[in-house]
């Protein structure tokens, strides 16, 4: 009787001490993840903060409200330039909104200020903080403090 109870029981405890030191529950190294890149394409304004376009708007320093119909940024990271397209409705200070414009500013160099960071001196809202997320999403701070969610097309 007591062989038949010490023979499963050493089967397991010597399989349980295979597993544990043999290393299937060590931890193993990882290395971690690349960081995430800028990558080449247009970047869509996809929101700022609960806001979608055309619910954007951003106020300048000289009172005139952009409302941002929508945002694209074409980024080329080989040149580090990007290229800026979309739509806006301007209330001048004291005024009435005008009709929706198209604009396209650019060419513009950007700078990298980190590795997940960036810099744009020039944007439909002013210059602008850049923050790398994943490859595929970008939040832009911007100088009136809002955050802009940007997502590659």
């Amino acid at each position: 009787m007591r062989r038949r109870v010490w023979l499963p029981v050493t089967a397991c405890v010597a399989s349980a001490a295979f597993a544990t030191l043999g290393g299937a529950c060590l931890p193993s190294a990882s290395s971690a993840p690349p960081p995430p890149t800028l990558q080449n394409g247009q970047y869509v304004l996809t929101a700022s903060g609960a806001l979608v376009p055309p619910q954007v708007v951003v106020t300048t320093p000289d009172g005139r409200r952009i409302r941002v119909l929508a945002d694209t940024i074409q980024f080329n990271t080989a040149s580090q330039q990007y290229v800026e397209r979309g739509s806006v409705a301007i209330t001048p200070a004291g005024g009435t909104e005008q009709a929706p414009t198209p604009i396209a500013l650019g060419p513009q160099s950007y700078t990298m200020s980190s590795t997940a960071g960036f810099e744009l001196p020039v944007t439909a809202a002013g210059a602008a903080h850049g923050t790398i997320l994943t490859a595929g999403a970008i939040d832009l701070r911007m100088t009136d403090g809002s955050h802009w969610s940007l997502t590659l097309r």
